[in-house]
């Protein structure tokens, strides 16, 4: 195994959390019309949002496509596109960790899938674009992970060895087609270990809570199990306020399902 010399990041729900069923609750939708506009968009059977982040079409031109598939939706489609600022949830302590990485003398790369638009929204106040060397999104050059073609794209841009990169990513197929590349990478279990957290904190209000937790817990294990995926490449990028208020024993995750990140 080489040397890791650089370090690759994703962007959602690596370096930033989304908001987005609240964004749609503050608009105004009850939870329930928030996830189904949500789902709605985000899982078009086009793949119209998959098209945005390409950057192969204008973002006025698939807002429009949007509203005449979804015309009972259309105010409220145009105004979340549109204010696209609204959604990210910085992540301080993970920015902590970059920079800590980036002081090391580790190189610090941007691999991610978004629409030119939103990307400078959500990235304009991120203190992480302080410390990156490099970035390529999917809007720059019409191509979104798994293709192999955007890997290729980002070490070819900055003479990168994919051997000495290691990548981090939420999604298992962007995971599998970075190591695919060449790259050693490891997938973030955020959005798993947000769901445990939670069901462990109201656990005492909700008995359904218990057996809720047991289903996630043998998902993820039956996961790893099917891919035949080494628990060590999973581990858990944790928010800010998990690392200063959160240490107590009933709330760490047994450390046979994953590891954590502390980039010290």
């Amino acid at each position: 195994m080489e040397q890791i010399k650089n370090i690759i990041f994703d962007v959602g729900d690596v370096l930033l959390s989304y908001r987005w069923k609240y964004m749609l609750m503050d608009y105004g939708l009850s939870e329930e019309e928030a996830v189904r506009i949500g789902t709605e968009m985000f899982d078009d059977p086009e793949g119209l949002w998959g098209l945005l982040d390409l950057g192969t079409v204008p973002q006025q031109e698939i807002i429009e496509r949007y509203c005449r598939k979804y015309p009972a939706d259309e105010k409220v489609i145009r105004w979340f596109i549109g204010h696209g600022e609204y959604m990210p949830v910085a992540r301080p302590a993970v920015w902590e960790l970059v920079h800590k990485l980036k002081i090391q003398g580790y190189g610090i790369y941007l691999l991610s899938n978004y629409s030119e638009e939103l990307f400078k929204k959500h990235t304009e106040y991120a203190d992480f674009m302080n410390d990156i060397d490099g970035l390529i999104v999917s809007y720059m050059v019409h191509k979104a992970k798994p293709d192999p073609a955007i890997y290729a794209a980002l070490c070819e841009k900055y003479e990168l060895n994919p051997s000495e990169c290691l990548f981090f990513d939420d999604r298992l197929e962007n995971v599998q087609a970075a190591i695919s590349y060449g790259m050693q990478a490891k997938r973030g279990l955020w959005r798993i270990w947000r769901k445990l957290c939670r069901c462990m904190r109201f656990r005492k209000r909700n008995r359904g809570c218990f057996f809720r937790l047991l289903s996630l817990t043998s998902v993820m294990i039956a996961h790893i199990m099917i891919t035949n995926v080494n628990k060590s490449e999973y581990v858990t990028i944790l928010p800010s306020s998990y690392i200063k208020t959160r240490r107590s024993r009933r709330n760490r995750p047994p450390a046979a399902w994953v590891n954590i990140l502390y980039c010290q």
